[in-house]
């Protein structure tokens, strides 16, 4: 009786309070049918685990009730609490029609569910006021040695109606490199339909997507995914990134020594903000390979020895700090069935009492958890709208790319109250980016296609300079309709349906692993060769990998500071050879940690000497007076 206490959904309440649930755990498609036909239930309602009925069936493996979910439009992209989606759960089954089946029906609901909410964008940019703004993304780890080869980037946003231009110099990554180059994204549109381009400026070529409101062209039938896209999910690991912001908190920094300043202010680009400390975020990187043959096993591993082979050691100790996830591995009755604890639905909608226990194929599964701690600097001054004006781009930019996706769901959390001006977000495990916008309308500088207009504000005074910031606050800009032309010459690659470009589609559920794989290649190419610990000799073809070493001043100096970096902390043995490749382990952790504690010295210094001479400052005005 007291087991029955702790029950937190005993079969009655399971079966009134998730019906759709009690029919696919039963496998009674009938009944499933005519529930879903009455329209009367929420098919997106999750359970315990965080699955919704359909990420049951595909867990369970129950095709035909997977097959009735889809056609009453279940979502194919709902994900449960550990982050794994319905493409991803597919996958796990190892079942080539299921995970075909599922992809089908999710590339049709993302391209009608597109063009209702592209009109929905538009139609917010088009009642917004016209702008230019600059995003500079700056990619920082907490481990020294990458966080100084990482690369940044500057987004050049155009707004004018409902037309959107976005450039950018960094265009990700590819066959593990960084890859930079001159890409634009300018999305315009229409009343019956948008228009989005996808330009190479480099290669002076283009590729368009056309989005109608209503396009009865696109069929289900039409979407059926290619054998080597399902190939090559089985082939490939299953991995997820999903940001934990249930415990996260935002407290006001202080100014002063020991916070006796009070609340902490910053100058962002003349624009005064409030200074928040972000915690209580963690970012958890899941992998799971039960869906993997031996021989694909095998091959993995081999690639991952070769790409860890490049990297020193101790790097290699860091960025792969993964454990394997516990399972209950006690009373496993049928480890190949969809159920292998053979649980009772009972014992599933209580997963507390019952823990380590689950449905689906035994996962064998990996994870990394990283704890983010960050700051956030909001200013009530500048003068763009987050809502209204730049939230809509982002969204717009997600469909594009993986690190707008992060930062919308991290500017839609419950931010304090202002604008972002600088905010940080983890992108994955060793890797944070920080945003801050800058250049608004192009007052600081203006750029090409871009004219800045002051609003006639009623001034008792020009004098001041409190009323030079109000006049500042109040320009705005017209953007020349030319910046959303695509060039003539521009060579156009086809109509992208978005979906299944050139020889496969991208999956980007495994960007992040990807981008952690960059990264050790970037490593491999540029730490610990030559004498100093960087290979010169190497430096001009850095830039044809797209780190652009040496390609202006600033790059130069980037360059000399890795240099000086290493040759202070690295030094060589009589034979001239790296004395970093010949420690072992233990001693190349003692080293990076070396360098890390001298990075947060040198940054503790810098803040003492700051408060130091407010202090200073503080008691020769209290002297004064």
């Amino acid at each position: 009786m007291a087991e029955v206490h702790l029950l937190e959904f005993t079969t009655e309440e399971i079966q009134e309070k998730f019906p759709l649930h009690w029919c696919v755990w039963n496998d009674n498609t009938q009944k499933l049918e005519e529930l879903l036909a009455s329209k009367l239930y929420n098919t997106e309602l999750a359970d315990p685990h965080g699955r919704t009925p359909l990420l049951l069936a595909v867990a369970l493996g129950f095709d035909e009730s997977v097959k009735i979910l889809l056609k009453y439009s279940c979502d194919a992209s709902a994900t449960d609490k550990q982050g794994w989606n319905v493409t991803q759960e597919a996958v796990g089954t190892g079942d080539p029609d299921l995970i075909s089946t599922i992809i089908q029906h999710r590339e049709y609901q993302r391209f009608t569910q597109k063009s209702a909410g592209i009109t929905d964008i538009l139609e917010a940019l088009e009642e917004a006021d016209d702008f230019y703004v600059e995003m500079k993304w700056e990619f920082s780890s907490w481990i020294p040695l990458i966080s100084r080869m990482c690369p940044n980037d500057s987004y050049k946003i155009y707004k004018s109606g409902a037309t959107v231009r976005v450039d950018t110099t960094l265009k990700g990554f590819d066959q593990m490199n960084w890859q930079r180059g001159n890409q634009s994204y300018i999305f315009k549109g229409g009343t019956r339909s948008s228009e989005f381009f996808d330009i190479d400026h480099d290669r002076k070529s283009y590729w368009k997507e056309c989005v109608s409101i209503r396009d009865d062209t696109m069929t289900l039938d039409s979407l059926k995914p290619p054998p080597s896209v399902v190939s090559s999910r089985l082939m490939s690991q299953n991995v997820t990134s999903v940001l934990d912001h249930e415990n996260i908190s935002f407290t006001r920094q202080k100014a002063g020594f020991l916070g006796w300043g009070g609340d902490k202010t910053d100058n962002i680009n003349g624009y005064e903000a409030k200074v928040y400390s972000v915690s209580g975020v963690e970012l958890v990187t899941r992998t799971r390979t039960e869906h993997l043959s031996e021989e694909d096993i095998i091959r993995l591993q081999e690639e991952k020895k070769e790409a860890q082979s490049k990297v020193p050691a101790v790097l290699n100790f860091l960025t792969h700090s993964e454990h394997e996830e516990e399972q209950n591995k006690d009373n496993i009755i049928n480890p190949t069935s969809s159920n292998p604890y053979v649980m009772s639905i009972e014992e599933y909608f209580n997963p507390r009492l019952h823990p380590g226990k689950d449905v689906g194929h035994l996962r064998q599964m990996t994870s990394r958890t990283q704890k983010f701690s960050a700051t956030v600097a909001l200013s009530d001054e500048f003068p763009l709208s987050l809502q209204d004006q730049v939230l809509p781009i982002i969204n717009l930019m997600a469909n594009s790319s993986s690190h707008f996706a992060k930062l919308r769901d991290f500017i839609t959390l419950q931010l304090p109250a202002g604008f972002p001006l600088k905010i940080e977000i983890p992108l994955f495990h060793v890797l944070n980016a920080r945003i801050t916008f800058s250049n608004i309308n192009g007052v600081e500088k203006c750029p090409d296609g871009v004219v800045v207009l002051e609003e006639a504000v009623e001034k008792e005074s020009a004098a001041d300079e409190d009323d030079e910031q109000v006049r500042t606050n109040k320009r705005r800009c017209v953007i020349d309709k030319s910046i959303f032309d695509v060039y003539r010459s521009y060579k156009d690659l086809g109509t992208d349906v978005g979906m299944y470009r050139d020889t496969g589609y991208s999956q980007r559920d495994e960007e992040d692993e990807l981008l952690q794989l960059a990264i050790q290649q970037s490593l491999s190419e540029a730490s610990f060769q030559g004498e100093g610990g960087i290979d010169t000799a190497n430096l001009p073809e850095l830039e044809y990998r797209g780190w652009t070493v040496g390609a202006n001043q600033e790059d130069e100096e980037l360059q000399r500071a890795i240099r000086e970096s290493l040759q202070g902390d690295v030094t060589s043995d009589a034979n001239n050879a790296p004395v970093a490749e010949s420690l072992n382990e233990e001693e190349q952790l003692k080293l990076v940690m070396r360098l890390s504690a001298q990075e947060d010295e040198d940054a503790d210094k810098r803040r003492r000497e700051e408060e130091e001479e407010l202090e200073k400052i503080l008691a020769l005005s209290l002297t004064e007076k």
